[in-house]
């Protein structure tokens, strides 16, 4: 007889409410325990995953400190590409990706960047590191905004709490 605390991994990925890849990292990772291994499937605790998805999102698309400049330069990029990557670093580890699709001032100095889901791009920088040394909580790379542009690659934000 099955143990009704534990779930499947599929079940796992659909409380999660990630995509099969992104909740197999996680749940390889351990951060909702072990698995319980079988030989047809890897089980986890129902209670351990419920904590897992019940986690607080960071909402990383308030209060940004954004230059007029800075705001029309993604407001230009988004327009005419679509949209802009986005790289959310934590001491230098790729946290997460996104792509900012608009942005709108919000009060006189903050903004709110829209985000989507990344793109395929974003494989490239999943769990890697991406140093950006010390200094602003966020750096434009590419921007003709920022003192650090750079032509290597597409214009990514990072943000460092």
């Amino acid at each position: 007889m099955p143990d009704p605390d534990l779930i499947s991994s599929r079940e796992a990925e659909t409380w999660l409410g990630l995509a099969r890849r992104q909740a197999r990292r996680v749940l390889t990772a351990g951060l909702a325990g072990p698995p319980v291994v079988t030989p047809s499937a890897h089980l986890y605790r129902a209670a351990d995953v419920g904590d897992l998805s019940r986690w607080p999102r960071v909402a990383l698309e308030e209060g940004w400190d954004l230059s007029v400049w800075t705001r029309l330069w993604i407001r230009i990029v988004c327009e005419r590409d679509g949209w802009l990557p986005f790289v959310a670093t934590v001491g230098g580890f790729v946290a997460l990706g996104a792509e900012i699709t608009a942005v709108a001032q919000t009060s006189p100095r903050r903004c709110r960047l829209e985000l989507r889901d990344p793109g395929a791009w974003f494989e490239t920088l999943r769990s890697t590191r991406f140093p950006t040394g010390p200094g602003r909580d966020w750096v434009l790379r590419g921007s003709p905004c920022s003192s650090r542009g750079s032509s290597e690659g597409p214009s990514m934000g990072e943000w460092q709490p």
